[in-house]
């Protein structure tokens, strides 16, 4: 069926890719004017950190960025009810998708995959620009010969613009990609939250990359809050990549007790040293180029 979107010249051209999305529903488009093959978004708002209104807030700050390894939209198309959002298609698959792809990676092709994704998130922090959303989902491949040939960040709809002051209740609490938050993130501390945080959920994907697990995993929801909170990565089976990068990405400050139940001001020095000890992108890209060299 197709569906049309408040502006006529766009409209779906086949089902929803996600059909089980909880926040959104992404389709197969067109532009009616132009043939151009499209990507829609439509954003139910139920479901977004605070309304429709604030959803457009942050994606409007990412129309149309002239980027080599990320995706923004083209276009918002909005009325009162609806919020539908426009980009251009990508030749490639999810991360989260590439299983097969991935299993038959050499040594050294994981590490080019790793540089490709660091050189990627480089060039979002280079527009003073948080993701926030790091995860295999949010991630396309373009997989030539059995190859990472290009990445694609997408998915920026709970990035903040660390140019802008955001009005309040504009923190999108709670609806980031929990496994692969960092603690800052899980602790809702948004004043502390920098391109650590990103690399934090970059090095969290890239343990889920090596080993196809999650990087934490725990029945009850509050064993899992905190072994996220103060628990290492377990690397022990990781026999084919540096492990000391995985490790140095996701540093985090180990609390004598429960972060909640500290007063806020200690709490958040606890966080700010764990990210102070995390590798920044470019020491990870150097150490990446030396092994690889």
């Amino acid at each position: 069926m197709i569906l049309k979107t408040p502006d006529e010249s766009w409209e779906t051209t086949g089902p929803a890719l996600n059909p089980s999305g909880k926040f959104s529903r992404v389709y197969p488009g067109i532009n009616r004017l132009t043939s151009e093959a499209v990507i829609l978004k439509k954003i139910y708002p139920p479901y977004l950190p605070g309304s429709a209104q604030e959803f457009a807030f942050r994606s409007e700050g990412m129309l149309k960025k002239p980027w080599k390894f990320s995706i923004s939209p083209l276009k918002l198309l909005k009325t009162k009810n609806e919020l539908w959002i426009v980009f251009p298609r990508f030749p490639g698959k999810s991360l989260r998708d590439s299983g097969p792809e991935l299993a038959r990676l050499k040594p050294e092709n994981k590490r080019e995959l790793l540089k490709k994704l660091l050189l990627g998130l480089a060039e979002i922090h280079a527009e003073k620009i948080l993701h926030l959303d790091i995860k295999p989902s949010n991630i396309l491949i373009d997989w030539q010969y059995e190859l990472p040939e290009k990445i694609c960040f997408i998915d920026f709809g709970m990035h903040r613009n660390l140019k802008f002051k955001y009005p309040k209740g504009k923190t999108g609490k709670g609806n980031f990609s929990f496994y692969y938050a960092a603690p800052e993130q899980i602790l809702n501390a948004t004043e502390v939250f920098s391109p650590a945080t990103d690399v934090y959920a970059l090095g969290m994907t890239f343990f889920w990359v090596l080993t196809g697990k999650e990087p934490f995993s725990e029945q009850h929801p509050a064993a899992l809050t905190q072994l996220m909170l103060n628990e290492s990565l377990n690397t022990r089976d990781i026999s084919d990549f540096p492990t000391e990068i995985l490790d140095g990405m996701t540093r985090k400050f180990k609390f004598s007790k429960p972060p909640h139940l500290l007063p806020e001001n200690e709490m958040l020095h606890g966080l700010r040293q764990g990210m102070a000890e995390r590798f920044p992108v470019p020491t990870v890209l150097e150490k990446i180029t030396t092994r690889t060299e």
